[in-house]
């Protein structure tokens, strides 16, 4: 069976793309590490004090939130760039 525009995968080419997708989920749970040492950063930072405020504001311009949401986005168009490499679709008609 195929999907309309993509051309039959051989077996090789099949597990390279499960190789692909399961190391999209390890990039993906270690975007989410990351996220969460950036939550407990951020949670830290609201407490009272002056080494928090100055926490809290270099965070403010480090802006890691932003940074990790690119990096996962990066890490999402990668590996959709290589199946599709590895896929190749229009290739049949």
């Amino acid at each position: 069976m195929t999907i309309k525009g993509y051309r039959q995968l051989d077996p090789e080419t099949l597990e390279l793309i499960n190789k692909v997708k399961l190391h999209e989920e390890v990039l993906l749970t270690l975007v989410e590490e990351i996220r969460d040492h950036i939550r407990a950063q951020r949670a830290n930072a609201s407490l009272t004090g002056e080494q928090a405020k100055a926490e809290l504001a270099r965070l403010n311009l480090a802006e890691p939130e932003r940074w990790a949401a690119m990096g996962r986005t990066d890490f999402q168009t990668g590996c959709m760039a290589l199946v599709r490499a590895l896929a190749q679709p229009g290739a049949s008609k």
